[in-house]
């Protein structure tokens, strides 16, 4: 990254031709392009105060913020996305686009092999939205794409999952700065696939709640892919029967049983998952005191990851408007998860979701 900011300066007082500044770019592109093969992708977060790596603040980052961090966030733009292939034309683009010469508001482009963006995903409540129409397609295109994964992983085919890496990067950016308080959440808007915006966001309070019980970086990763596939098995139920507004049949309520062990199936037979995706598919309708479903004939302690993605479903569920009742008051969200606490979730976590996501002073309230 030092590298690539000497390429801006030096595009600045020469031009991105010059050797001084084609040393640099090189350089960048040697070191960042094996690196994004290595990791999937490289996202470098520019705040006021920090610059940041996934959970790391680099050791450049006083440089980096008030050399290209003051750029790109001149630029309305909060990170860079380094992606898979990142060569020496990619880094020539980002560092004429970032130089003096370019307008301070100037779009900043994203390539293929690179992109800018912002954090929020989106606010948490629609009456208070001040989100833009290319948040909105951001939200379309993950909504999309999670659709997708689905739908390969259910049909079997291999190399399934690859393109959740993208979700999971954007999930990891939304949770900065959000500590102590709910994360952004999705609001359905004018999105109207309840089963994918809701598990988006189950997705972040997961991943929110895994960093909350002092989860390493990989683990809260693996938690949140297993929440963004914990559902992939109602990829086996009608769409009569999922769209439903009315309660189901005795025979629509079995079907719909059926989705965590057609989930597990699913995820058992996929590439590229983790080994926690299918036991959180398997087991997140399990209870604590042995209740829901699939049924054991005696109560079965489940996963941490199984637990977490719970109480992250409960919340999200009980807080998304729905065909047949609205969204409920975040008070009186807590009330129900402290009334099934110990029984149908998990205790602790209930109390650290409470104590560490859900706040008086969040905008959810």
């Amino acid at each position: 990254m030092t590298a690539l900011q000497a390429a801006v300066f030096a595009a600045e007082l020469y031009s991105s031709a010059h050797p001084t500044a084609e040393m640099q770019l090189h350089r960048a592109a040697d070191l960042l392009g094996p690196l994004a093969g290595s990791h999937g992708d490289l996202t470098v977060v520019f705040l006021e105060d920090r610059v940041t790596f996934g959970d790391r603040i680099l050791p450049a980052c006083k440089s980096l913020r008030d050399g290209i961090g003051r750029r790109i966030r001149q630029r309305g733009q909060d990170f860079l996305r380094i992606n898979r292939g990142f060569q020496f034309s990619d880094a020539q683009f980002v560092a004429t686009s970032l130089a003096n010469d370019a307008p301070e508001d100037a779009c900043l482009h994203s390539q293929g092999r690179y992109s800018f963006g912002v954090l929020a995903l989106a606010p948490t409540k629609p009456e208070t939205s001040t989100s833009t129409d290319s948040n909105d397609t951001n939200i379309e295109q993950q909504t999309d794409q999670l659709k997708n994964v689905w739908q390969t992983v259910s049909s079997g085919e291999s190399e399934s999952v690859q393109g959740i890496a993208g979700i999971v990067s954007d999930i990891q950016l939304a949770l900065i700065g959000a500590q102590g308080v709910l994360p952004p959440l999705v609001t359905l808007k004018r999105f109207d696939e309840y089963t994918f915006v809701h598990t988006l966001n189950v997705a972040m309070l997961s991943a929110a709640l895994g960093e909350a019980v002092g989860l390493n970086t990989q683990q809260t990763r693996d938690i949140t892919i297993a929440a963004l596939l914990h559902d992939v098995g109602k990829e086996a139920i009608p769409e009569s029967i999922l769209n439903k507004k009315g309660r189901f049949t005795e025979e629509e309520y079995r079907i719909v049983q059926n989705h965590p062990v057609d989930g597990a199936r699913m995820l058992f037979n996929a590439g590229n998952v983790p080994d926690i995706a299918p036991i959180v598919a398997f087991e997140h309708h399990m209870h604590a005191d042995g209740s829901g479903y699939p049924a054991f004939d005696r109560p079965r302690r489940t996963h941490l990851a199984s637990r977490i993605v719970q109480v992250a479903d409960v919340f999200d569920a009980l807080r998304t408007v729905r065909p047949y009742r609205d969204a409920m008051p975040v008070d009186k969200i807590v009330g129900i998860m402290l009334e099934q606490r110990g029984t149908k979730l998990d205790a602790g976590l209930v109390d650290t979701f409470i104590s560490t996501l859900v706040m008086s002073e969040s905008p959810a309230a």
